[in-house]
């Protein structure tokens, strides 16, 4: 690779490139990396090289690819980023500035402080110019593509952190190209034997697959035609990555899958657009419930195009996206398209929408670094808040509100407003009246009920939302309250959260005991101690185990038995691989809770798909009526399956938040007392 091929390709859209300015920054990059070299045994300068000629694919400016090339030199070489702003100008250097890695950065403890400063530091200076952002992309596609050449452990601990980070950041701007080029090279390492069985699969059945693909294009062009709709007809190969999560997720094999078939139909105008599905749904009949408008509701990244799921050639489901050329050009390169393709046909909406989704997201991240000065608490709640999957729900005036998969009513409140939040006394969904902790998903229209006569939240609440931001503004007007009801709030909790874990009432407590708390969480006295659980300084999990061991909170474990075997499961935003001695040996716990609730159809129901979305397995289960009043309860005794205390605390939490329930605590076992530990 020449820096001739690089000045070509940028002259394709820039006509006005300043060759020599291009040409200057190579050598110059060429000259202060000499004598180093890749992995590979090649000239370093060939990374930055082929770096810019990845950007080249976004239309990126002149002044990014003149950084890109120089983005290794003052981490790597003699020379300084005041050398670069002398030689090319400050916006180069800002640019470069923000892709270094930050070697002078002071640092505390170990080698994992200073890389979690740097990613931080990273985030900040990359809020305020998206181009930093993609020249790292860049940075991290190539490195990514030269892996093979780099030791075998240093492999695994690069492509997990580029499928946490940099995966996320693609697909959060919504620049699709690098996201699935990212997500199977990681795969490639972080999974080997599973990429290279699935790889063997998909070419054994590759033959039949191109033949039905062949088969679909041609019936779907001609009836195009003989509609007079111009039209790209293209099949879109699905990614192994994208393959491999969906077996994961549906827990299907490869044969099982629906819509390994996908194809594109791009045309003109939006109208049109809705005229091609009715064309594809005369041709071929129509999954159930396998449409969706993002055209009428884009993704929060900016994604517009209808999808559709067939019954295709020989009965094969096949999936159908269709969507105009701009909203494809959106979809390759995300909010990139927006800042570089200067003859681009997009439409005012489009750029307004797409620069609000950059807004929202530099605003997160500051908002963040606003309310957290520990590193490490900045770096997890960037990826609770910004990086996990994402749901869309609606407000009653048809308002997106973009939130992290399971966020539920309190968390819609407090992004809503802090006003909101600190009032919300219960929600509808979907116009039912449900509690506030119930967990939300895309496409729901949410109405938050307030009173004014609530002026703070609720103490438990902490303990039931995802965002950093409900979390935060919580935080915030519990610690507005006055010492009295600082003291009274966490008072109250502690004694719900006594019962709720079946271990005796808040009086039985000794004074030895409630020593302990004292002196663990640093308070002064037994009041200061209540205040720290009423403003949320005191955790529930942090108070509960300084009281009781796991067997006294869960009792004796139990053992499973069979086979040990490897299996994944979502954590966050990320399919993680699970060391599964679950299945061969790994303790469990039987715990017996008790559930008193409104009875109702669907009830039991509603309680088992809970559950087992936690993955937590119901035992064994008893159920009575009884009477109170009027109304008809039932008392529900189940005994459940836990892994660990934070499974039990998710289950209470999930238990609660289906409609009805009232009442809920562990039934502690007959034989022995709970004691608290001293």
């Amino acid at each position: 690779m020449q820096i001739g091929t690089l000045i070509k390709r940028a002259k394709t859209y820039l006509p006005d490139l300043d060759e020599k300015r291009l040409r200057e920054a190579y050598e110059f990059a060429r000259d202060a990396h000499k004598g180093q070299k890749r992995m590979d045994g090649s000239s370093y300068v060939l990374h930055p090289l082929a770096a810019a000629m990845i950007l080249t694919e976004l239309h990126v400016d002149e002044d990014t690819l003149v950084a890109c090339l120089l983005h290794d030199v003052p981490e790597d070489t003699e020379y300084t980023t005041e050398n670069l702003e002398n030689l090319f100008g400050k916006k180069v250097a800002f640019l470069v500035d923000g892709v270094t890695k930050l070697s002078k950065v002071k640092y505390r403890h170990d080698m994992m402080e200073r890389q979690v400063e740097s990613l931080k530091k990273f985030f900040l200076h990359s809020a305020r110019d998206l181009r930093i952002i993609l020249i790292k992309l860049a940075d991290r596609l190539h490195n990514m593509r030269t892996l093979e050449f780099v030791r075998e452990e240093k492999q695994l601990r690069i492509a997990r952190e580029t499928m946490e980070i940099y995966v996320a950041i693609a697909d959060l701007l919504g620049i699709w190209e690098f996201k699935s080029v990212l997500e199977d090279l990681c795969f490639q390492y972080i999974y080997p034997k599973e990429y290279a069985d699935l790889k063997k699969q998909i070419s054994r059945s590759s033959d039949h697959q191109r033949k039905l693909l062949k088969q679909t294009v041609q019936i779907v062009k001609n009836s195009l035609k003989q509609h007079s709709i111009p039209a790209e007809v293209e099949a879109r190969p699905k990614t192994l990555y994208s393959i491999f999560r969906k077996m994961v997720s549906s827990g299907q094999r490869l044969e099982d899958l629906n819509d390994l078939l996908a194809l594109r139909i791009i045309i003109d105008d939006k109208e049109m657009c809705y005229r091609v599905l009715g064309i594809i749904h005369a041709l071929f009949r129509p999954r159930s419930g396998r449409i969706k408008d993002f055209i009428a509701v884009p993704k929060p990244n900016g994604y517009q195009s209808l999808h559709t799921t067939v019954f295709g050639v020989e009965g094969v489901p096949t999936e159908f996206q269709i969507r105009t050329h701009d909203m494809h050009f959106e979809a390759q390169y995300g909010i990139a398209a927006h800042y570089f393709y200067k003859q681009s046909r997009l439409h005012e909406s489009q750029l307004k929408r797409a620069k609000k989704g950059q807004s929202a997201w530099v605003q997160k991240v500051l908002q963040l670094q606003k309310d957290l000065k520990n590193n490490y608490d900045f770096l997890e709640n960037l990826k609770i808040d910004i990086f996990q999957d994402r749901i869309f729900v609606f407000t009653p005036q048809g308002d997106v509100i973009d939130l992290p998969q399971g966020s539920n009513g309190i968390d819609f409140g407090y992004h809503i407003h802090s006003d909101v939040g600190n009032r919300a006394v219960g929600m509808y969904r979907n116009g039912l009246k449900l509690p506030l902790s119930t967990t939300l998903k895309t496409g729901d229209t949410v109405r938050i009920i307030t009173s004014k006569s609530q002026k703070y939240p609720r103490r438990d609440w902490l303990e039931k939302i995802t965002t950093n931001l409900a979390k935060s503004k919580i935080q915030t007007a519990l610690k507005k309250q006055t010492a009295s009801k600082r003291y009274r709030a966490g008072h109250d909790f502690l004694k719900k959260e006594l019962h709720r874990y079946g271990c005796g009432e808040l009086d039985n407590l000794t004074e030895k005991q409630k020593n302990k708390l004292v002196k663990t969480f640093d308070s002064k006295t037994w009041k200061d101690f209540l205040g720290k659980i009423g403003d949320g300084t005191v955790t529930e999990e942090q108070f509960i185990k300084a009281l009781y061991t796991s067997t006294q909170l869960l009792g004796k474990p139990c053992r499973g038995k069979g086979t040990p075997l490897t299996h994944y499961s979502k954590s966050r935003s990320r399919l993680v691989e699970k060391t599964n001695e679950e299945d061969s040996g790994t303790p469990y716990y039987r715990v017996k809770i008790s559930i008193l609730a409104v009875d109702r159809v669907g009830f039991l129901r509603d309680i088992g798909m809970q559950l087992a979305n936690l993955g937590a397995n119901i035992y064994q289960i008893k159920v009575s009526s009884e009477r109170h009043g009027k109304d008809g309860y039932a008392h529900v005794i189940i005994t459940l399956e836990v892994m660990n205390f934070e499974q039990l605390q998710k289950a209470f939490d999930a238990i609660e938040a289906v409609e009805g329930v009232e009442e809920t605590y562990r039934v502690p076992e007959k034989k022995s007392k709970t004691v608290a530990s001293s």
